[in-house]
């Protein structure tokens, strides 16, 4: 069995794309298809609004996925009640049936509380500290009965946090403290 992950880099088919989509798919179908896995975990999907659509619809996954085996493959998407966000969905690609998804997004834990005691001027109080991206759970069904419980996650890229006063610009901050 072959499991893999993939960051898209915010793969897309709108008028905002970071590149068009045909040189998305260039680039991107010939490297999935190498990896030629069970079971796909992928990250930074954006979705578009179709006129008609009851949700949000994975335009940019579907056109990525035509005329490969996982095309068939069935899938699992992150999002709430009305379905998929706009940007950074996670979506779980299984050549096995699902048989179940839960996402988690502060449900088991409360957010820490969180003082940022650097800030300029001073923060008094303290505040949640949340996480802005959920976590996928998709449990598979194995061949003899056993099911494969799937975790897909997708970490914020490693730029500090914004802390009042100690960022002087773009990817400048006074010190190492801010």
């Amino acid at each position: 069995m072959c499991i893999a992950t993939f960051n898209l880099e915010k793969l897309d088919d709108g008028p905002d794309a970071p590149m068009p989509l045909a040189a998305q798919l260039a680039i991107l179908r010939p490297q999935l298809q190498r990896l030629r896995a069970d079971v796909l975990c992928l990250q930074e999907v954006n979705v578009r609004r179709v006129a008609g659509a009851p949700a949000r619809v994975l335009t940019a996954l579907d056109r990525l996925v035509e005329g490969t085996p996982l095309a068939s493959y069935q899938r699992a998407v992150s999002g709430g009640p009305s379905g998929p966000a706009d940007a950074h969905n996670l979506v779980v690609l299984s050549r096995f049936p699902i048989l179940g998804t839960t996402q988690h997004l502060h449900d088991l834990v409360a957010p820490p509380d969180h003082a940022l005691i650097t800030a300029e001027p001073a923060v008094a109080d303290k505040r949640p500290l949340r996480w802005d991206r959920p976590v996928l759970v998709v449990d598979l069904a194995l061949p003899g009965g056993r099911t494969l419980h799937v975790v897909n996650v997708h970490f914020k890229v490693p730029l500090a946090a914004n802390i009042a006063g100690q960022k002087l610009e773009p990817f400048v901050w006074r010190n190492m403290s801010g």
